[in-house]
């Protein structure tokens, strides 16, 4: 677990989560698609959300229990870290460095960290106020997959959120809620 942690902050630091019910994936193929409106409180597959907002940031996030990001390098960029069923999810928060642009700031950022770990990325798309990124990073045996992304405020702020699991999870415990996740961010002016 401390390695999956490990790994997934170190791509999450790129720049810079959920469960599906087993009667889901074992539902039979030719079984209707029913349509579920969700609940307040409920992202489109039933998951629980809470929310972290700032004056310029909002993003809804899985409900799951909390990690002690204390532990963790970097702490004091962490906003929230909560993990279940194997995925981590992750908010950060740092200022832009004054005269450095969200661009350069998350290629820095990229760099410092590809640098020091053995990490892939497999999506790199960085524009001028979000980026998205995917990457494959190996901790000693253990595989883990991530999917970040970074959004940068008009105060000057950079906030980034994150899944990561083990590779052979990551389809299952994180993909599903990362639409959902996506949707609700708002980054006010």
């Amino acid at each position: 677990m401390k390695k999956i942690l490990l790994a997934a902050l170190v791509i999450f630091l790129l720049g810079v989560a959920g469960y599906f019910a087993y009667g889901f994936f074992s539902a039979p193929q030719d079984a209707p698609e029913t349509v579920r409106t969700p609940r307040p409180g409920e992202f489109s597959n039933g998951q629980l959300y809470a929310t972290y907002t700032t004056e310029d940031f909002e993003v809804k996030y899985p409900n799951w229990p909390n990690v002690d990001r204390t532990r963790l390098p970097e702490s004091e960029r962490m906003k929230v870290v909560v993990s279940n069923d194997g995925c981590t999810f992750m908010i950060t928060s740092a200022t832009l460095p004054s005269g450095v642009t969200f661009q350069e700031y998350t290629e820095s950022r990229i760099r410092e960290q590809t640098g020091t770990a053995n990490i892939r990325l497999t999506v790199k798309d960085i524009g001028e106020k979000s980026a998205h990124l995917e990457a494959e990073a190996t901790v000693g045996t253990a595989s883990v997959k991530s999917v970040t992304y970074a959004f940068s405020t008009s105060a000057g702020q950079y906030y980034g959120i994150a899944f990561a699991a083990s590779s052979e999870l990551f389809d299952r415990v994180c993909r599903p809620l990362v639409p959902d996740v996506l949707e609700s961010v708002r980054v006010h002016p």
